[in-house]
Order: C-alpha cells, then sequence, then structure tokens
C-alpha cells in the first residue's frame, strides 16, 4: 500500500531550457570577471546591464510580447537612464590593485617613478653606472608591460560584466514568450 504519489505530469519546456542555457552562460562568465575586475565592481555592472536589458525587453513588442505599462512612464526612463550613467561611471572604476603600484620582486615602483624613472635611467648611464641604468630600465620596462596587462585584463573583465549582464536580463524572456 504505501504512500500515495499525488498525480502529476512534467512539462518539459523548450523555452524554459531555453533561459536555463542563457542563465548558465552568464553563470560561466563571472568567475573569469570576477578574477579581472573583482566581485563589486562585476556585480555592480553585470547587475546594472541586467537592469537595464530587462527594462528595455518590458518596454519593447519583441518576439510578439506586449509592452508593460508604467505609471508615470517618465520615472521609469529616468530609472533606466540613470541606471546607464551608473554603468559609464562603474565601467570607470579601478580596484585598489590597479592604483599604479607595480610589485616587482621585493620592490614596489609607482606610476610616479615610472614617468620619472627614464631621465633617471639615462642620466645613470650619462655617469657610468651603466650597470644601475640597464637594471633600473628592465625594471622600468616590466612595470610598464605590467601596467599594460593589468589595463588589458580590466577592459576584458567590464566586457564580460556586460555581457553577463545582458544574459541575465534576457533570461525570462523565453519563459514569458512561453506565456
Amino acid at each position: 500500500d504505501g504512500f500515495p504519489l499525488p498525480d502529476y505530469s512534467v512539462l518539459l519546456s523548450t523555452q524554459g531550457l531555453v533561459g536555463g542555457v542563457v542563465w548558465a552562460l552568464g553563470n560561466l562568465l563571472t568567475v573569469p570577471l570576477v578574477q579581472r575586475i573583482g566581485v563589486g565592481l562585476g556585480l555592480s555592472i553585470w547587475g546594472g546591464t541586467s537592469m537595464v536589458t530587462s527594462f528595455a525587453f518590458s518596454r519593447m513588442s519583441i518576439f510578439g510580447l506586449e509592452p508593460d505599462a508604467l505609471h508615470p512612464p517618465a520615472a521609469g526612463y529616468f530609472g533606466a537612464i540613470l541606471g546607464v550613467a551608473s554603468l559609464a561611471v562603474f565601467s570607470q572604476v579601478e580596484s585598489d590593485s590597479d592604483s599604479g603600484a607595480v610589485a616587482l620582486g621585493h620592490e614596489v615602483v609607482s606610476e610616479h617613478l615610472l614617468s620619472e624613472g627614464q631621465g633617471a635611467a639615462s642620466a645613470a648611464v650619462g655617469s657610468g653606472e651603466e650597470d644601475e641604468a640597464d637594471e633600473h630600465a628592465d625594471e622600468l620596462s616590466q612595470a610598464q608591460s605590467d601596467k599594460e596587462k593589468r589595463r588589458k585584463r580590466s577592459v576584458e573583465g567590464v566586457a564580460m560584466a556586460v555581457v553577463a549582464g545582458l544574459l541575465y536580463g534576457f533570461q525570462f524572456v523565453p519563459l514569458t514568450i512561453h506565456g
């Protein structure tokens, strides 16, 4: 006799699967973007992008969906514009590790040293201290290379956060179409 199971049927919706795949793709981007720009900045950018994307899909007649009504409409559009403006500001934020200090072995070379160090290296060459000048020039070259790599990783992280936000903002559209 045992415990009776309720009568139910399982509905496997392809629209639900598409939404799940979109969500999973957004999740795949989160780990590398957090490694590049950090949790705070990454979450701010992808959350803001998701909000703007969701707002856009709710206001447009895309995929046969009826636009949602706003009361008052100006407030919704003002909020969307404010969201886009905040994304522009967030994309310009640099983490503490990008503040200009570059670790070289046990030394730290700042951007100030980078800009003035080239003159010091050429002055050391003129005074006969060529070995020190070469070492200093190598450190400066490495510091500049590291700075360029950090900048590239930061741009990659912001781009990944925007794509993740677009995916998260779109994830419920397939289920909404299914209705």
